[in-house]
């Protein structure tokens, strides 16, 4: 499975919102749309067999984010109920994309990817941030949803 946005249409998500960002194009979510939420899909594999399901994205933090301090903002993904990789963002570091376009404010980008061994017909991916701020100030999106099995 592939997801892209380029269409403007996210099929399936829990929050349908795209939008489009700078060099990223249009991605789901984006500037002012999500802050701290949880986004899924349920991807379906019937029949193709299979033992290992990988998953990889692309989280792009938009504005300012902090990754210390007494107000750090994280990402992560989970897939099928296990927590995968996370990461801290800086708002200081990266281009003016899409966001507001003030000093500290700009955005970034890391590719996420999780392994499991599962062999059911469906699996469950979730994107999320837990961040200090509304989405005015600190939102972010994913694109480049791609679901592997073995």
């Amino acid at each position: 499975a592939f997801d892209t946005f380029d269409s403007g249409n996210a099929p399936g998500w829990s929050d349908q919102r795209t939008s489009t960002c700078g060099t990223y194009g249009r991605i789901l979510g984006g500037d002012d749309r999500f802050g701290e939420i949880n986004v899924g899909k349920t991807f379906r594999f019937a029949p193709i067999p299979h033992e290992r399901i990988r998953a990889e994205l692309t989280f792009i933090a938009i504005d300012n984010w902090e990754a210390s301090g007494p107000q750090k903002d994280r990402a992560g993904i989970q897939l099928q109920q296990q927590p995968g990789p996370a990461a801290r963002f800086s708002g200081t570091n990266g281009s003016q994309e899409c966001g507001r376009g003030l000093p500290g404010f700009l955005e970034s980008d890391r590719r996420f990817r999780q392994t499991i061994r599962r062999s059911a017909d469906n699996i469950q991916l979730f994107v999320g941030a837990r961040t200090t701020a509304g989405p005015d100030n600190e939102s972010w999106g994913i694109d480049d949803v791609e679901i592997w099995v073995k």
